[in-house]
């Protein structure tokens, strides 16, 4: 979580440098950010949790069909 929030704070550092927008379109746009990216991190971390409960259950199936 912290290497998201350190890679999520220096792109909001970055768009704050480039932008030239009044700081309402700013606050609007650094929102909207923040919930792609939460919505983008979860979607990866449930895949990442799918994947290796696949692999439990597989190892399990393998495990008693040997026995």
């Amino acid at each position: 979580m912290f290497m998201i929030n350190q890679i999520n704070q220096s792109i909001i550092n970055l768009i704050n440098k480039l932008s030239n927008k009044s700081i309402l379109n700013y606050r609007l746009d650094i929102s909207l950010y923040n919930k792609k990216s939460t919505w983008v991190a979860f979607y990866v971390l449930t895949d990442i949790a799918l994947f290796f409960i696949t692999i439990f259950v597989s190892q399990i199936t393998v495990g008693k069909s040997a026995l």
